[in-house]
């Protein structure tokens, strides 16, 4: 009994000892400081070879910091992770990027401006330019700060690295709009707690990124009509997606009903997906695909 005791206080013990380790890793990378903005949108004006803007850099620490800043380019894959360049790739852009400072001391509790300056030539096309400020301590390799970017990356673009952070860019040099095209949209579907599957490629063959937020309604279908929504349901955890120029964005979802709607009973049903750009640049985007629940 005395020993069956002492395993049952030992339990709570171990939990508490895994939930420490657990905890740890967490507690190790809090960043002691912060970066804004995390994303910009930047466009050249007319007549002008030069964007000028800046990053403010707070200090959380009780101690004085060395941080360190580093450039880099990046894009996305046809999944919509992103990736970076090796910095040897479109060198003549960060080339042609000035930063200011490139190192620097932040006192405990302050604040700190970092200025940076693109020149956009006219050697350098009309488009639409990608770039990243990684800023991290001087404590950290650069090679700790590009693994914890791999690892905590989403197409957010918007980024919290655990002990860095950084500010992804947008840079536009010209008259530039996105063009989005539903090239392949199918459904299907399959018993189980999430029952909608979806399958989409976007196709951007216009000279600007789109930010979209999708949704898909199910409509009923009696003979050719098709009538009034039962379901409203969001893709892509209601966040944004994003769809470059020249490259597809390859999605696929499995959805649950949202029991506050109707759930649709056995019969021939019509999905609607509808795109909507976040920047009002794009117009409206539709698909629809068949779909039957037996």
């Amino acid at each position: 009994m005395f020993a069956k005791g002492k395993r049952a206080l030992r339990q709570p013990v171990q939990f508490i000892c895994l939930l420490c380790l657990l905890l740890m890793p967490v507690i190790a990378i809090a960043a002691p400081f912060k970066l804004s903005p995390l994303r910009m949108e930047l466009t050249l004006p007319p007549e002008k070879t030069t964007l000028l803007s800046t990053l403010t850099v707070e200090s959380l620490s009780s101690e004085t910091l060395r941080l360190v800043v580093e450039p880099r380019l990046w894009s996305v894959k046809e999944d919509g992770s992103l990736y970076y360049n090796n910095l040897t790739e479109g060198a003549n852009l960060l080339d042609k990027l000035k930063v200011n400072p490139k190192e620097f001391e932040l006192l405990p509790g302050k604040t700190r401006l970092i200025r940076f300056a693109i020149k956009l030539t006219d050697d350098i096309p009309d488009g639409e330019y990608h770039l990243q400020l990684l800023v991290r301590p001087a404590s950290a390799s650069i090679q700790e700060a590009y693994e914890h970017m791999n690892l905590k990356t989403s197409h957010r673009l918007g980024l919290y690295l655990g002990y860095a952070y950084a500010t992804t860019m947008y840079l536009y040099k010209g008259n530039l709009s996105p063009n989005v095209k539903v090239s392949q949209f199918q459904c299907q579907y399959v018993p189980g707690p999430e029952p909608l599957r979806v399958a989409l490629v976007l196709e951007n063959t216009g000279t600007r990124h789109a930010r979209l937020k999708a949704k898909a309604l199910l409509n009923p279908v009696n003979g050719s009509v098709t009538g009034e929504p039962l379901q409203a349901l969001t893709l892509h955890n209601n966040k944004n997606l994003v769809v470059l120029p020249n490259i597809p964005l390859r999605k696929s979802e499995a959805l649950s009903w949202d029991p506050k709607q109707v759930i649709p009973a056995p019969g021939k049903y019509q999905l609607e997906l509808r795109l909507l750009d976040f920047h009002d640049i794009q117009p409206a985007v539709t698909a629809t695909c068949d779909i039957a629940i037996p």
